[in-house]
C-alpha cells in the first residue's frame, strides 16, 4: 500500500513537470556532460544585514517580485521590497492584535509558508509548528491579489495524522518548513528529521469541511553531526525545475535561544526514500561556521551552475538578520 501512494505521487509529479519548459532547460544545464551529478554546494557569503522593524522571521518565501515574511511570535505577515524594507503588513492571528510579541503561551508558532495557486487565484498557506498541541496545530489561508484575505483553521486533525505516521507525541512535531511543487505538498519537520509528503487535491478536498484528513507518506533524512550535535531541518523553497528542494539547516544545541550555526542542502523529491543522506554543507565564511540560526531560504537567481541564496535567520542577539549567500555546485561525473 505504500508503495502504490507514493508511486502514484511520483508520477503525478513527473506529469506535472513535463509540462514544463523550464525544467528541460534546467536539466540541460545541471546535466551538461555524460552522467554530471552534483556532489556538493560551494559557499560564498556575499552579505549579511540586519531585518530591521521585523519582530521575528521564521517563514520566507518570495512571490512577484517580493518577500514575504511570518514570524513565530508575530501576529503579521510582512510584505517586503527586495531591499527589505517593509511595503505593507497583513494580521493574519487576530487574537494577537493588541501584541507586538505574541505571549509564549498563545503564539501559534508559525514556521513555514508555502505559494499555491487555485485556478487563477493565489495563496499563501502559513503553517503552525506543532509543537504545542492544540494552539500551534494551525493554519493561515492567505488569499493574495488585489484584494487580500486571511484565514485561520484549527488543524488539529492534520497534525494529529503527522504525529500517527510518524509515530510521535504532542511535544515531538515541529514542521519548520514547507514547499508545494507539483501539486504535491512537503513538510520538513526540524526535531526528527521528517519529511512528510501529501497531494494537494487530497489537502483541498479536506478543507472543504474538514473531514477525512488524508495520511501523509513519510520519510526519515539523515542530516549531518557537528561534534555530537544533531541538525534539523528549519526552512525549505524549491528550484526552478520543481523537482529538487533547497533547505537550511540549524544546529540544536543545548541553549535554543543561541545562534549555534546552519547548513544548506539540496535533495531531489523523486529519490525520496528512508535514511536518504541528502547533500548538506555548513554556510561558512572564512572557513569558519557562521553563528546564525537560519529559518528559511528562497533562490533568487539561478545561474548555470550557481545559485543565489537569501536566508533568513537570527543571532545571538534574537533579531532578525538576512544573510545572501552564493551556492556554486560542485560536479562528478
Amino acid at each position: 500500500m505504500f508503495f502504490f501512494k507514493f508511486t502514484a505521487i511520483k508520477y503525478e509529479l513527473i506529469r506535472m513537470m513535463k509540462k514544463s519548459i523550464v525544467i528541460l532547460i534546467f536539466l540541460v544545464i545541471i546535466t551538461s556532460g555524460i552522467h554530471a551529478q552534483i556532489t556538493g554546494l560551494d559557499i560564498k557569503v556575499e552579505k549579511r544585514e540586519m531585518l530591521k522593524d521585523v519582530v521575528s522571521a521564521t517563514g520566507f518565501l518570495e512571490l512577484n517580485g517580493e518577500y514575504f515574511v511570518v514570524g513565530d511570535d508575530s501576529p503579521w505577515l510582512y510584505k517586503l521590497s527586495k531591499k527589505f524594507k517593509i511595503k505593507k503588513k497583513y494580521l493574519i492571528f487576530p487574537s494577537g492584535r493588541k501584541f507586538d510579541v505574541i505571549p509564549e503561551a498563545m503564539k501559534p508558532d508559525f514556521e513555514a509558508v508555502a505559494h499555491y495557486h487555485k485556478g487563477e487565484l493565489e495563496y499563501l498557506l502559513i503553517f503552525g509548528s506543532g509543537l504545542k498541541s492544540p494552539q500551534r496545530d494551525v493554519l493561515v489561508k492567505f488569499k493574495y491579489g488585489k484584494e487580500t484575505e486571511a484565514e485561520l483553521f484549527s488543524m488539529k486533525d492534520f497534525y494529529a495524522a503527522m504525529r500517527k505516521v510518524a509515530g510521535l507525541q504532542n511535544d515531538e512535531l515541529n514542521i519548520a518548513g514547507a514547499v508545494i511543487s507539483g501539486n504535491i505538498l512537503f513538510l520538513l519537520e526540524h526535531n526528527n528529521n521528517l519529511i512528510f509528503v501529501f497531494k494537494m487535491k487530497e489537502i483541498e478536498k479536506y478543507f472543504e469541511n474538514f473531514k477525512d484528513c488524508p495520511l501523509p507518506d513519510m520519510f526519515k533524512m539523515k542530516l549531518p553531526e557537528t561534534e555530537g550535535v544533531n541538525v534539523g531541518f528549519s526552512g525549505a523553497t524549491a528550484t526552478a525545475d520543481g523537482n529538487k528542494i533547497l533547505f537550511t539547516a540549524s544546529l540544536n544545541g543545548d541553549n535554543v535561544h543561541h545562534a549555534n550555526g546552519s547548513f544548506v542542502g539540496l535533495f531531489n523529491v523523486l529519490n525520496l526514500k528512508n535514511e536518504l543522506e541528502p547533500l548538506c554543507v555548513p554556510v561558512k565564511n572564512d572557513g569558519k561556521l557562521i553563528e546564525i540560526n537560519a529559518e528559511s531560504v528562497v533562490v533568487t537567481k539561478q545561474h548555470k551552475n550557481t545559485l543565489n541564496l537569501t536566508i533568513i535567520g537570527s543571532n545571538d542577539s534574537g533579531l532578525p538578520e538576512v544573510l545572501q549567500l552564493e551556492a556554486g555546485f560542485l560536479f562528478k561525473k
